[in-house]
């Protein structure tokens, strides 16, 4: 008995016996990474707004927007940043280097330089 194994490399996808478009691995890479989608109301990109009460006793207040590349306008005691979305294992981790918010089933972690904070996500008014 002979048996024959094949198999696709992911990361040469144009090369062997079966091919894969690129644009629809970059597809399924943007959607595996993006917040969970919520309905867009017309041309303007959808925004998500969620309150998260940290163990300080202070807010973080994030909304994520759905615009390409996704990324997320954070507030904390009056200052503000816009974090673009980055590679995580899991959850959703929003960062521009000094400044990151990575969310993970209603918890998230608030950093900056030097500090570092968890928070859990309240519910909607």
């Amino acid at each position: 008995m002979t048996y024959e194994y094949w198999y696709v490399d992911l990361g040469r996808p144009a090369r062997g016996r079966i091919r894969v478009s690129q644009r629809s691995l970059e597809r399924q890479l943007r959607q595996l990474a993006a917040p969970p989608a919520t309905a867009a109301a017309g041309p303007a990109a959808a925004t998500r707004m969620v309150r998260y009460r940290c163990q300080d006793g202070r807010d973080v207040v994030a909304s994520f927007a759905e615009t390409v590349p996704p990324s997320a306008l954070v507030e904390r005691d009056g200052a503000r940043w816009r974090l673009p979305l980055r590679r995580s294992a899991s959850g959703a981790r929003y960062s521009d280097g000094n400044v990151t918010l990575w969310e993970h089933q209603g918890e998230a972690r608030f950093e900056i330089p030097g500090r570092a904070v968890i928070c859990r996500r309240q519910p909607s008014s």
